[in-house]
Protein backbone atom coordinates (compact mmCIF):
# COMPACT_ATOMS: atom_id res chain seq x y z
CA UNK A 1 0.00 0.00 0.00
CA UNK A 2 1.46 3.34 -0.98
CA UNK A 3 1.82 6.14 1.55
CA UNK A 4 -0.73 8.32 -0.16
CA UNK A 5 -3.37 5.75 0.74
CA UNK A 6 -3.19 7.40 4.14
CA UNK A 7 -3.44 10.92 2.80
CA UNK A 8 0.10 11.81 1.67
CA UNK A 9 1.38 12.45 -1.84
CA UNK A 10 2.51 9.56 -4.10
CA UNK A 11 6.13 10.25 -3.29
CA UNK A 12 7.95 12.87 -1.26
CA UNK A 13 10.58 14.01 -3.73
CA UNK A 14 12.61 15.78 -1.10
CA UNK A 15 13.28 15.69 2.62
CA UNK A 16 11.40 18.98 2.97
CA UNK A 17 8.07 17.46 1.89
CA UNK A 18 8.59 14.58 4.31
CA UNK A 19 9.39 17.04 7.10
CA UNK A 20 6.12 18.89 6.58
CA UNK A 21 3.81 15.86 6.85
CA UNK A 22 2.48 14.56 10.20
CA UNK A 23 2.84 11.02 8.89
CA UNK A 24 5.93 9.13 9.93
CA UNK A 25 7.49 8.64 6.50
CA UNK A 26 10.25 6.11 5.82
CA UNK A 27 12.22 4.81 2.87
CA UNK A 28 14.24 1.63 2.30
CA UNK A 29 16.86 1.05 -0.38
CA UNK A 30 17.06 -1.78 -2.92
CA UNK A 31 18.77 -3.90 -0.24
CA UNK A 32 15.78 -3.56 2.14
CA UNK A 33 17.61 -1.40 4.67
CA UNK A 34 16.18 1.88 5.95
CA UNK A 35 17.68 4.95 4.25
CA UNK A 36 15.38 7.72 5.55
CA UNK A 37 13.10 8.50 8.53
CA UNK A 38 11.03 11.67 8.71
CA UNK A 39 11.25 14.01 11.73
CA UNK A 40 7.79 12.82 12.80
CA UNK A 41 9.19 9.30 13.36
CA UNK A 42 12.27 10.62 15.14
CA UNK A 43 10.06 12.64 17.47
CA UNK A 44 7.94 9.56 18.12
CA UNK A 45 10.89 7.26 18.85
CA UNK A 46 13.11 9.82 20.55
CA UNK A 47 16.09 8.47 18.66
CA UNK A 48 18.59 9.92 16.20
CA UNK A 49 18.71 9.37 12.45
CA UNK A 50 21.91 7.32 12.81
CA UNK A 51 20.19 5.02 15.33
CA UNK A 52 17.20 4.37 13.02
CA UNK A 53 18.94 3.81 9.69
CA UNK A 54 19.72 0.32 8.39
CA UNK A 55 18.05 -2.16 10.78
CA UNK A 56 18.21 0.17 13.78
CA UNK A 57 14.49 1.04 13.69
CA UNK A 58 13.68 -2.56 14.68
CA UNK A 59 14.99 -1.84 18.18
CA UNK A 60 11.79 0.14 18.88
CA UNK A 61 9.49 -2.74 17.76
CA UNK A 62 7.98 -4.93 20.49
CA UNK A 63 9.77 -8.28 20.90
CA UNK A 64 6.54 -10.21 20.25
CA UNK A 65 5.89 -8.35 16.96
CA UNK A 66 9.39 -7.99 15.54
CA UNK A 67 9.66 -11.30 13.63
CA UNK A 68 6.19 -11.00 12.09
CA UNK A 69 6.85 -7.38 11.14
CA UNK A 70 10.12 -8.25 9.40
CA UNK A 71 8.62 -11.31 7.70
CA UNK A 72 5.73 -9.30 6.24
CA UNK A 73 8.09 -6.62 4.94
CA UNK A 74 10.40 -9.26 3.41
CA UNK A 75 7.53 -10.98 1.62
CA UNK A 76 6.39 -7.68 0.12
CA UNK A 77 9.96 -6.65 -0.68
CA UNK A 78 10.79 -9.89 -2.51
CA UNK A 79 7.46 -9.88 -4.39
CA UNK A 80 7.81 -6.13 -5.15
CA UNK A 81 4.26 -5.42 -3.98
CA UNK A 82 2.62 -3.03 -1.56
CA UNK A 83 1.78 -4.17 1.95
CA UNK A 84 0.16 -3.11 5.22
CA UNK A 85 1.14 -4.33 8.66
CA UNK A 86 0.38 -3.59 12.31
CA UNK A 87 2.90 -3.74 15.16
CA UNK A 88 3.72 -2.19 18.52
CA UNK A 89 6.54 0.34 18.71
CA UNK A 90 8.13 1.95 21.79
CA UNK A 91 7.51 5.68 22.00
CA UNK A 92 10.11 8.09 23.38
CA UNK A 93 8.47 7.89 26.84
CA UNK A 94 8.85 4.10 26.90
CA UNK A 95 5.15 3.33 26.25
CA UNK A 96 4.36 0.86 23.44
CA UNK A 97 1.92 2.20 20.85
CA UNK A 98 0.00 0.45 18.07
CA UNK A 99 1.34 1.42 14.64
CA UNK A 100 -0.12 0.75 11.19
CA UNK A 101 2.45 1.01 8.40
CA UNK A 102 1.91 0.88 4.65
CA UNK A 103 4.58 0.73 1.98
CA UNK A 104 5.00 0.25 -1.75
CA UNK A 105 7.91 -0.32 -4.13
CA UNK A 106 9.16 2.33 -6.55
CA UNK A 107 10.44 0.76 -9.77
CA UNK A 108 12.83 2.13 -12.34
CA UNK A 109 12.14 2.51 -16.08
CA UNK A 110 13.20 -1.10 -16.74
CA UNK A 111 11.30 -2.64 -13.84
CA UNK A 112 14.25 -2.69 -11.45
CA UNK A 113 13.55 -1.98 -7.77
CA UNK A 114 14.89 1.46 -6.79
CA UNK A 115 13.49 1.81 -3.26
CA UNK A 116 10.58 1.06 -0.94
CA UNK A 117 8.60 4.01 0.48
CA UNK A 118 5.95 4.10 3.15
CA UNK A 119 4.41 5.79 6.17
CA UNK A 120 3.39 4.88 9.73
CA UNK A 121 0.36 6.02 11.78
CA UNK A 122 -0.14 5.70 15.55
CA UNK A 123 -3.66 4.18 15.96
CA UNK A 124 -3.57 3.44 19.69
CA UNK A 125 -6.35 5.92 20.53
CA UNK A 126 -8.56 4.58 17.76
CA UNK A 127 -8.09 1.01 18.98
CA UNK A 128 -8.96 2.01 22.56
CA UNK A 129 -12.06 3.93 21.47
CA UNK A 130 -15.44 2.24 21.34
CA UNK A 131 -16.78 4.37 18.52
CA UNK A 132 -16.05 4.24 14.78
CA UNK A 133 -12.41 3.96 13.71
CA UNK A 134 -12.41 6.74 11.14
CA UNK A 135 -8.75 6.47 10.10
CA UNK A 136 -8.88 2.70 9.87
CA UNK A 137 -12.09 2.83 7.85
CA UNK A 138 -10.47 5.22 5.40
CA UNK A 139 -7.50 2.89 5.14
CA UNK A 140 -9.70 -0.20 4.71
CA UNK A 141 -11.94 1.44 2.13
CA UNK A 142 -8.89 2.27 0.04
CA UNK A 143 -7.03 -1.03 0.35
CA UNK A 144 -9.86 -3.53 0.34
CA UNK A 145 -8.42 -5.03 3.53
CA UNK A 146 -10.59 -5.68 6.55
CA UNK A 147 -9.75 -4.37 10.02
CA UNK A 148 -11.39 -5.98 13.05
CA UNK A 149 -11.17 -6.06 16.84
CA UNK A 150 -12.31 -8.98 18.99
CA UNK A 151 -12.84 -8.42 22.71
CA UNK A 152 -11.63 -11.37 24.81
CA UNK A 153 -12.04 -10.06 28.38
CA UNK A 154 -14.24 -9.51 30.30
CA UNK A 155 -16.77 -10.60 27.65
CA UNK A 156 -16.19 -12.14 24.22
CA UNK A 157 -17.60 -10.15 21.34
CA UNK A 158 -16.75 -8.76 17.95
CA UNK A 159 -16.28 -5.09 18.76
CA UNK A 160 -15.54 -3.85 15.29
CA UNK A 161 -15.23 -4.95 11.68
CA UNK A 162 -14.63 -2.46 8.88
CA UNK A 163 -17.16 -1.86 6.12
CA UNK A 164 -14.71 -3.27 3.56
CA UNK A 165 -15.72 -6.76 4.72
CA UNK A 166 -18.79 -6.38 2.47
CA UNK A 167 -16.57 -6.01 -0.59
CA UNK A 168 -14.25 -8.83 0.49
CA UNK A 169 -16.75 -11.54 1.45
CA UNK A 170 -20.10 -10.33 0.14
CA UNK A 171 -21.54 -10.03 3.68
CA UNK A 172 -22.18 -6.89 5.71
CA UNK A 173 -20.59 -6.03 9.08
CA UNK A 174 -24.01 -6.49 10.77
CA UNK A 175 -24.13 -10.09 9.55
CA UNK A 176 -20.75 -10.75 11.18
CA UNK A 177 -21.80 -9.06 14.44
CA UNK A 178 -24.81 -11.39 14.53
CA UNK A 179 -22.83 -14.51 13.58
CA UNK A 180 -20.26 -13.82 16.29
CA UNK A 181 -23.01 -14.00 18.88
CA UNK A 182 -23.72 -17.55 17.62
CA UNK A 183 -20.28 -18.97 16.65
CA UNK A 184 -21.66 -22.36 15.66
CA UNK A 185 -23.50 -20.68 12.78
CA UNK A 186 -20.31 -19.10 11.46
CA UNK A 187 -18.62 -22.37 10.47
CA UNK A 188 -20.49 -22.50 7.17
CA UNK A 189 -18.49 -19.41 6.12
CA UNK A 190 -15.34 -21.52 5.83
CA UNK A 191 -14.31 -24.16 3.30
CA UNK A 192 -14.89 -27.69 4.56
CA UNK A 193 -11.13 -28.36 4.71
CA UNK A 194 -10.61 -25.45 7.15
CA UNK A 195 -13.68 -25.74 9.40
CA UNK A 196 -11.88 -27.58 12.20
CA UNK A 197 -9.14 -24.94 12.21
CA UNK A 198 -11.77 -22.17 12.13
CA UNK A 199 -13.65 -23.73 15.04
CA UNK A 200 -10.44 -23.78 17.08
CA UNK A 201 -9.76 -20.11 16.28
CA UNK A 202 -13.30 -19.09 17.21
CA UNK A 203 -13.11 -21.07 20.48
CA UNK A 204 -9.69 -19.72 21.53
CA UNK A 205 -8.70 -16.73 19.40
CA UNK A 206 -5.90 -15.73 21.76
CA UNK A 207 -4.07 -19.04 21.28
CA UNK A 208 -3.57 -18.76 17.53
CA UNK A 209 -0.50 -17.62 15.62
CA UNK A 210 -0.07 -13.99 14.69
CA UNK A 211 -0.43 -14.84 10.98
CA UNK A 212 -2.57 -17.57 9.41
CA UNK A 213 -4.66 -18.24 6.29
CA UNK A 214 -8.22 -19.61 6.07
CA UNK A 215 -10.37 -20.42 3.08
CA UNK A 216 -13.66 -18.50 3.20
CA UNK A 217 -16.82 -19.03 1.17
CA UNK A 218 -17.94 -15.79 -0.52
CA UNK A 219 -21.63 -15.02 -0.59
CA UNK A 220 -21.64 -15.85 -4.32
CA UNK A 221 -20.14 -19.30 -3.67
CA UNK A 222 -16.50 -18.56 -4.56
CA UNK A 223 -13.71 -19.84 -2.31
CA UNK A 224 -11.33 -17.13 -1.13
CA UNK A 225 -8.00 -17.44 0.60
CA UNK A 226 -8.01 -14.86 3.43
CA UNK A 227 -4.78 -14.03 5.26
CA UNK A 228 -5.00 -12.69 8.83
CA UNK A 229 -2.35 -10.63 10.66
CA UNK A 230 -3.25 -10.23 14.32
CA UNK A 231 -1.84 -8.49 17.35
CA UNK A 232 -2.84 -9.18 20.96
CA UNK A 233 -3.73 -6.27 23.26
CA UNK A 234 -2.70 -7.07 26.81
CA UNK A 235 -3.48 -5.58 30.19
CA UNK A 236 -0.92 -4.53 32.80
CA UNK A 237 -0.67 -8.14 33.95
CA UNK A 238 0.14 -9.50 30.50
CA UNK A 239 -3.28 -11.02 29.95
CA UNK A 240 -4.91 -10.80 26.50
CA UNK A 241 -7.92 -8.53 26.56
CA UNK A 242 -8.47 -8.09 22.83
CA UNK A 243 -7.27 -9.11 19.39
CA UNK A 244 -6.74 -6.56 16.64
CA UNK A 245 -6.38 -7.94 13.14
CA UNK A 246 -6.09 -7.16 9.45
CA UNK A 247 -7.60 -9.55 6.90
CA UNK A 248 -6.84 -9.44 3.20
CA UNK A 249 -7.61 -11.47 0.10
CA UNK A 250 -4.57 -13.50 -1.03
CA UNK A 251 -6.48 -15.79 -3.41
CA UNK A 252 -4.58 -14.70 -6.48
CA UNK A 253 -1.28 -15.07 -4.65
CA UNK A 254 -2.23 -18.59 -3.52
CA UNK A 255 -3.29 -19.55 -7.04
CA UNK A 256 0.03 -18.30 -8.36
CA UNK A 257 1.89 -20.14 -5.59
CA UNK A 258 0.03 -23.35 -6.41
CA UNK A 259 0.79 -22.86 -10.09
CA UNK A 260 4.42 -22.23 -9.22
CA UNK A 261 4.46 -25.41 -7.16
CA UNK A 262 2.89 -27.34 -10.04
CA UNK A 263 5.34 -25.83 -12.51
CA UNK A 264 8.22 -26.54 -10.15
CA UNK A 265 7.06 -30.15 -9.79
CA UNK A 266 6.70 -30.47 -13.57
CA UNK A 267 10.09 -28.89 -14.14
CA UNK A 268 11.62 -31.15 -11.50
CA UNK A 269 10.13 -34.22 -13.16
CA UNK A 270 11.42 -33.09 -16.55
CA UNK A 271 14.88 -32.35 -15.17
CA UNK A 272 15.07 -35.73 -13.46
CA UNK A 273 14.02 -37.59 -16.60
CA UNK A 274 16.31 -35.95 -19.11
CA UNK A 275 19.93 -36.83 -19.72
CA UNK A 276 22.53 -36.29 -17.01
CA UNK A 277 22.66 -32.52 -16.54
CA UNK A 278 24.89 -30.30 -14.44
CA UNK A 279 24.48 -26.53 -14.03
CA UNK A 280 27.38 -24.54 -12.62
CA UNK A 281 27.69 -20.94 -11.49
CA UNK A 282 30.29 -18.69 -13.08
CA UNK A 283 32.72 -19.51 -10.27
CA UNK A 284 32.29 -23.26 -10.76
CA UNK A 285 29.85 -23.97 -7.91
CA UNK A 286 27.20 -26.62 -8.57
CA UNK A 287 23.73 -25.09 -8.89
CA UNK A 288 21.89 -28.20 -10.08
CA UNK A 289 22.69 -31.82 -10.77
CA UNK A 290 19.76 -34.06 -11.68
CA UNK A 291 19.10 -37.70 -10.79
CA UNK A 292 20.44 -38.95 -14.12
CA UNK A 293 23.70 -37.17 -13.37
CA UNK A 294 23.92 -38.94 -10.01
CA UNK A 295 23.19 -42.29 -11.65
CA UNK A 296 25.79 -41.73 -14.37
CA UNK A 297 28.61 -40.65 -12.09
CA UNK A 298 27.59 -42.34 -8.83
CA UNK A 299 27.71 -39.10 -6.81
CA UNK A 300 25.15 -37.23 -4.76
CA UNK A 301 22.70 -35.25 -6.85
CA UNK A 302 23.83 -32.05 -5.17
CA UNK A 303 27.44 -33.10 -5.04
CA UNK A 304 30.51 -31.84 -6.84
CA UNK A 305 30.89 -32.16 -10.61
CA UNK A 306 32.62 -35.29 -11.89
CA UNK A 307 36.37 -35.42 -11.87
CA UNK A 308 37.64 -34.96 -15.38
CA UNK A 309 40.80 -36.44 -16.86
CA UNK A 310 43.60 -33.98 -16.21
CA UNK A 311 44.10 -33.47 -19.94
CA UNK A 312 40.51 -32.22 -20.26
CA UNK A 313 40.56 -29.63 -17.45
CA UNK A 314 42.16 -26.90 -19.57
CA UNK A 315 39.83 -27.71 -22.48
CA UNK A 316 36.79 -27.44 -20.22
CA UNK A 317 38.00 -24.06 -19.04
CA UNK A 318 38.39 -22.91 -22.65
CA UNK A 319 34.85 -24.03 -23.48
CA UNK A 320 33.48 -22.04 -20.54
CA UNK A 321 35.44 -18.94 -21.51
CA UNK A 322 34.32 -19.15 -25.14
CA UNK A 323 30.68 -19.17 -24.04
CA UNK A 324 29.32 -20.81 -27.20
CA UNK A 325 27.30 -24.06 -27.50
CA UNK A 326 29.66 -26.96 -28.07
CA UNK A 327 29.55 -30.76 -28.19
CA UNK A 328 32.19 -33.47 -28.25
CA UNK A 329 32.97 -37.02 -27.24
CA UNK A 330 35.32 -37.58 -24.34
CA UNK A 331 36.92 -40.71 -22.90
CA UNK A 332 36.35 -41.19 -19.19
CA UNK A 333 39.04 -42.74 -16.97
CA UNK A 334 36.88 -45.81 -16.31
CA UNK A 335 36.81 -46.65 -20.02
CA UNK A 336 33.42 -45.18 -20.87
CA UNK A 337 32.87 -42.84 -23.79
CA UNK A 338 30.62 -39.87 -23.03
CA UNK A 339 28.93 -37.34 -25.23
CA UNK A 340 29.40 -33.95 -23.53
CA UNK A 341 27.39 -30.91 -24.64
CA UNK A 342 27.91 -27.41 -23.29
CA UNK A 343 25.20 -24.73 -23.35
CA UNK A 344 25.72 -21.27 -21.84
CA UNK A 345 22.76 -20.02 -19.79
CA UNK A 346 22.18 -16.39 -20.71
CA UNK A 347 20.26 -13.51 -19.22
CA UNK A 348 20.16 -11.01 -22.04
CA UNK A 349 23.65 -10.88 -23.50
CA UNK A 350 25.42 -12.01 -20.32
CA UNK A 351 26.30 -15.62 -19.46
CA UNK A 352 24.99 -16.31 -15.94
CA UNK A 353 25.60 -20.06 -15.66
CA UNK A 354 27.17 -23.04 -17.44
CA UNK A 355 25.07 -26.12 -18.31
CA UNK A 356 26.62 -29.46 -19.21
CA UNK A 357 24.81 -32.50 -20.57
CA UNK A 358 26.40 -35.94 -20.44
CA UNK A 359 25.26 -39.04 -22.33
CA UNK A 360 26.93 -42.42 -22.05
CA UNK A 361 27.52 -43.42 -25.68
CA UNK A 362 29.91 -46.29 -24.92
CA UNK A 363 27.57 -48.94 -26.34
CA UNK A 364 26.91 -46.84 -29.45
CA UNK A 365 30.63 -46.23 -29.97
CA UNK A 366 31.39 -49.93 -29.56
CA UNK A 367 28.63 -50.74 -32.06
CA UNK A 368 30.00 -48.15 -34.49
CA UNK A 369 33.48 -49.59 -34.13
CA UNK A 370 32.15 -53.11 -34.68
CA UNK A 371 30.15 -51.93 -37.68
CA UNK A 372 33.14 -50.13 -39.17
CA UNK A 373 35.33 -53.16 -38.56
CA UNK A 374 32.72 -55.37 -40.21
CA UNK A 375 32.45 -52.92 -43.11
CA UNK A 376 36.21 -52.84 -43.54
CA UNK A 377 36.31 -56.61 -43.54
CA UNK A 378 33.51 -56.81 -46.08
CA UNK A 379 35.29 -54.25 -48.24
CA UNK A 380 38.55 -56.14 -47.90
CA UNK A 381 36.66 -59.28 -48.86
CA UNK A 382 35.12 -57.49 -51.84
CA UNK A 383 38.53 -56.18 -52.88
CA UNK A 384 40.01 -59.65 -52.56
CA UNK A 385 37.09 -61.16 -54.50
CA UNK A 386 37.50 -58.54 -57.23
CA UNK A 387 41.22 -59.19 -57.38
CA UNK A 388 40.52 -62.91 -57.68
CA UNK A 389 37.97 -62.24 -60.42
CA UNK A 390 40.43 -60.00 -62.29
CA UNK A 391 43.05 -62.71 -62.03
CA UNK A 392 40.58 -65.30 -63.27
CA UNK A 393 39.48 -62.98 -66.08
CA UNK A 394 43.10 -62.41 -67.08
CA UNK A 395 43.84 -66.14 -66.98
CA UNK A 396 40.62 -66.97 -68.84
CA UNK A 397 41.31 -64.26 -71.44
CA UNK A 398 44.84 -65.59 -71.94
CA UNK A 399 43.54 -69.17 -72.15
CA UNK A 400 40.88 -68.19 -74.66
CA UNK A 401 43.33 -66.16 -76.70
CA UNK A 402 46.26 -68.51 -76.54
CA UNK A 403 44.82 -72.01 -76.26
CA UNK A 404 41.36 -71.84 -77.76
CA UNK A 405 42.38 -69.18 -80.27
CA UNK A 406 45.30 -71.27 -81.46
CA UNK A 407 43.06 -74.33 -81.71
CA UNK A 408 40.52 -72.42 -83.80
CA UNK A 409 43.31 -71.05 -85.96
CA UNK A 410 44.72 -74.56 -86.52
CA UNK A 411 41.28 -75.88 -87.45
CA UNK A 412 40.83 -73.00 -89.87
CA UNK A 413 44.23 -73.70 -91.47
CA UNK A 414 43.36 -77.36 -91.85
CA UNK A 415 40.02 -76.46 -93.41
CA UNK A 416 41.67 -74.04 -95.86
CA UNK A 417 44.22 -76.72 -96.79
CA UNK A 418 41.45 -79.24 -97.38
CA UNK A 419 39.49 -76.78 -99.47
CA UNK A 420 42.53 -76.09 -101.69
CA UNK A 421 43.11 -79.84 -102.28
CA UNK A 422 39.49 -80.49 -103.03
CA UNK A 423 39.45 -77.69 -105.55
CA UNK A 424 42.44 -79.21 -107.30
CA UNK A 425 41.24 -82.83 -107.37
CA UNK A 426 37.54 -82.76 -106.62
CA UNK A 427 35.05 -84.30 -108.95
CA UNK A 428 31.91 -82.40 -109.90
CA UNK A 429 29.87 -84.40 -107.41
CA UNK A 430 32.20 -83.18 -104.60
CA UNK A 431 31.61 -79.46 -105.20
CA UNK A 432 28.89 -79.45 -102.54
CA UNK A 433 31.43 -80.74 -99.99
CA UNK A 434 33.83 -77.91 -100.91
CA UNK A 435 31.06 -75.37 -100.29
CA UNK A 436 30.41 -76.89 -96.87
CA UNK A 437 34.09 -76.72 -95.97
CA UNK A 438 34.16 -73.05 -96.99
CA UNK A 439 31.10 -72.39 -94.76
CA UNK A 440 32.89 -74.10 -91.86
CA UNK A 441 35.92 -71.87 -92.41
CA UNK A 442 33.65 -68.83 -92.33
CA UNK A 443 32.14 -70.02 -89.03
CA UNK A 444 35.66 -70.44 -87.66
CA UNK A 445 36.39 -66.81 -88.62
CA UNK A 446 33.22 -65.67 -86.80
CA UNK A 447 34.17 -67.76 -83.76
CA UNK A 448 37.65 -66.26 -83.70
CA UNK A 449 36.17 -62.72 -83.79
CA UNK A 450 33.78 -63.63 -80.97
CA UNK A 451 36.61 -65.20 -79.02
CA UNK A 452 38.72 -62.03 -79.39
CA UNK A 453 35.77 -59.88 -78.26
CA UNK A 454 35.15 -62.06 -75.19
CA UNK A 455 38.83 -62.12 -74.36
CA UNK A 456 39.08 -58.35 -74.65
CA UNK A 457 36.01 -57.77 -72.42
CA UNK A 458 37.43 -60.08 -69.78
CA UNK A 459 40.80 -58.33 -69.76
CA UNK A 460 41.88 -55.98 -72.54
CA UNK A 461 45.35 -57.10 -73.41
CA UNK A 462 46.19 -53.50 -74.29
CA UNK A 463 46.09 -52.67 -70.53
CA UNK A 464 48.87 -55.15 -69.85
CA UNK A 465 50.88 -54.41 -73.00
CA UNK A 466 50.34 -50.70 -73.83
CA UNK A 467 49.01 -49.18 -70.58
CA UNK A 468 45.92 -47.37 -69.25
CA UNK A 469 45.78 -44.46 -71.72
CA UNK A 470 45.87 -46.75 -74.77
CA UNK A 471 43.24 -49.00 -73.19
CA UNK A 472 40.91 -46.04 -72.64
CA UNK A 473 41.43 -44.81 -76.22
CA UNK A 474 40.69 -48.27 -77.57
CA UNK A 475 37.51 -48.56 -75.50
CA UNK A 476 36.39 -45.05 -76.53
CA UNK A 477 36.82 -45.99 -80.21
CA UNK A 478 34.83 -49.18 -79.72
CA UNK A 479 32.11 -47.31 -77.79
CA UNK A 480 31.79 -44.70 -80.55
CA UNK A 481 31.49 -47.45 -83.15
CA UNK A 482 28.82 -49.31 -81.17
CA UNK A 483 26.70 -46.36 -79.94
CA UNK A 484 27.27 -43.65 -82.52
CA UNK A 485 28.14 -41.20 -79.70
CA UNK A 486 31.28 -39.14 -80.44
CA UNK A 487 34.12 -39.67 -77.96
CA UNK A 488 37.15 -37.52 -77.28
CA UNK A 489 39.98 -38.72 -75.03
CA UNK A 490 42.70 -36.59 -73.44
CA UNK A 491 45.46 -37.51 -70.99
CA UNK A 492 47.84 -35.33 -69.02
CA UNK A 493 50.60 -36.31 -69.06
CA UNK A 494 50.17 -38.24 -72.31
CA UNK A 495 52.28 -41.13 -71.12
CA UNK A 496 50.37 -41.35 -67.82
CA UNK A 497 50.48 -44.80 -66.30
CA UNK A 498 49.93 -46.41 -62.91
CA UNK A 499 49.96 -49.80 -61.23
CA UNK A 500 47.87 -52.72 -62.46
CA UNK A 501 45.22 -52.55 -59.68
CA UNK A 502 44.50 -48.84 -60.16
CA UNK A 503 44.53 -49.24 -63.94
CA UNK A 504 41.94 -51.99 -63.65
CA UNK A 505 39.76 -49.94 -61.26
CA UNK A 506 39.84 -46.86 -63.51
CA UNK A 507 39.10 -48.95 -66.59
CA UNK A 508 36.13 -50.69 -64.94
CA UNK A 509 34.76 -47.32 -63.72
CA UNK A 510 35.03 -46.02 -67.30
CA UNK A 511 33.16 -49.03 -68.68
CA UNK A 512 30.28 -48.49 -66.20
CA UNK A 513 30.15 -44.74 -66.94
CA UNK A 514 29.99 -45.37 -70.72
CA UNK A 515 27.33 -48.02 -70.20
CA UNK A 516 25.16 -45.52 -68.23
CA UNK A 517 25.65 -42.89 -70.94
CA UNK A 518 24.54 -45.28 -73.67
CA UNK A 519 21.45 -46.37 -71.72
CA UNK A 520 20.22 -43.19 -70.01
CA UNK A 521 21.85 -39.93 -71.09
CA UNK A 522 20.54 -39.35 -74.66
CA UNK A 523 23.90 -37.67 -75.28
CA UNK A 524 25.58 -36.93 -78.59
CA UNK A 525 29.16 -36.53 -77.36
CA UNK A 526 31.40 -37.66 -74.51
CA UNK A 527 34.65 -36.18 -73.20
CA UNK A 528 37.04 -38.45 -71.30
CA UNK A 529 40.00 -36.94 -69.43
CA UNK A 530 42.66 -38.81 -67.47
CA UNK A 531 44.74 -36.54 -65.23
CA UNK A 532 47.47 -36.85 -62.67
CA UNK A 533 47.28 -34.32 -59.85
CA UNK A 534 49.44 -34.07 -56.74
CA UNK A 535 48.96 -37.37 -54.99
CA UNK A 536 45.91 -38.47 -56.99
CA UNK A 537 44.75 -39.97 -60.29
CA UNK A 538 41.59 -38.36 -61.75
CA UNK A 539 39.19 -39.73 -64.37
CA UNK A 540 36.57 -37.31 -65.71
CA UNK A 541 33.75 -38.48 -67.97
CA UNK A 542 31.36 -35.72 -69.17
CA UNK A 543 28.44 -35.99 -71.58
CA UNK A 544 26.03 -33.45 -73.11
CA UNK A 545 22.88 -35.44 -72.37
CA UNK A 546 19.83 -34.76 -70.18
CA UNK A 547 21.82 -34.72 -66.93
CA UNK A 548 21.38 -36.87 -63.86
CA UNK A 549 18.79 -35.83 -61.26
CA UNK A 550 20.01 -35.34 -57.66
CA UNK A 551 17.70 -38.07 -56.36
CA UNK A 552 19.16 -40.48 -58.92
CA UNK A 553 22.72 -39.63 -57.91
CA UNK A 554 21.84 -40.08 -54.22
CA UNK A 555 19.87 -43.31 -54.68
CA UNK A 556 21.74 -46.03 -52.74
CA UNK A 557 20.08 -48.72 -54.87
CA UNK A 558 21.62 -47.52 -58.12
CA UNK A 559 23.92 -50.48 -58.55
CA UNK A 560 26.03 -48.99 -61.35
CA UNK A 561 26.95 -45.91 -59.30
CA UNK A 562 27.44 -48.02 -56.20
CA UNK A 563 29.75 -50.35 -58.12
CA UNK A 564 31.89 -47.43 -59.32
CA UNK A 565 32.23 -46.09 -55.77
CA UNK A 566 33.08 -49.51 -54.38
CA UNK A 567 35.89 -49.89 -56.94
CA UNK A 568 37.43 -46.58 -55.75
CA UNK A 569 37.04 -47.15 -51.99
CA UNK A 570 39.79 -49.80 -51.57
CA UNK A 571 42.30 -47.14 -52.61
CA UNK A 572 40.78 -44.51 -50.31
CA UNK A 573 39.18 -42.87 -53.30
CA UNK A 574 35.73 -41.64 -54.25
CA UNK A 575 33.43 -41.31 -57.25
CA UNK A 576 31.27 -38.20 -57.54
CA UNK A 577 28.34 -38.07 -59.95
CA UNK A 578 26.92 -34.58 -60.52
CA UNK A 579 25.46 -32.30 -63.17
CA UNK A 580 28.10 -31.02 -65.53
CA UNK A 581 29.06 -27.32 -65.70
CA UNK A 582 27.41 -27.00 -69.14
CA UNK A 583 24.62 -29.50 -68.61
CA UNK A 584 24.76 -33.23 -68.94
CA UNK A 585 26.37 -35.48 -66.34
CA UNK A 586 29.87 -35.49 -64.92
CA UNK A 587 31.50 -38.56 -63.37
CA UNK A 588 34.66 -37.75 -61.42
CA UNK A 589 36.72 -40.64 -60.04
CA UNK A 590 39.52 -39.78 -57.59
CA UNK A 591 42.07 -42.41 -56.64
CA UNK A 592 44.92 -41.40 -54.31
CA UNK A 593 48.34 -42.54 -55.50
Amino acid sequence: MTPYALGSSPRADSATSADDTPLMVWRAGADGRCTFCSPAWLRFSGRSVAQELGQGWLETVHDDDRNACVAEFRRAFEARRGYTAMFRARRADGVYRFIVTSGAPRLGPHGELEEFEGACVDITEQLDATGRLTLLELHADYTGEVLYRVRIHPTRELEYVSASVQRLTGRSPDEYYELFRHPERALHLFAAEDRDKAASIIARPESQAATFVLRWIHADGRTLWIEHHRTAIRDEHGGTVAIVGVAKDVTRQKILENQEDEHAALLGALVDHIDATLVESLDGQTLLANAAFSLLFGSAVSGAPPREPSADVARTRQIRERGEPFGERISWPDGRVLRRDYVPVRAGDAVVAHMWRYVDVTAMVRSEEAWLESRHRLRDLAVHAEAVRETERRQLARMLHDDLGQTFTSIRLELISAIVRFRETALPEQFDLVDRLQNAAGLIDISLATLRRISTSLRPPVLDHLGLVAGIQLEATAFERRSGIRCRVSALPKDLDTDRDRSTAVYRILLEALSNIARHSKAGAVRIALLRRTGALLLKVEDNGRGIRPEEAANPRTMGLLGMRERALPFGGDVRVTLGPRGGTRVLAILPL
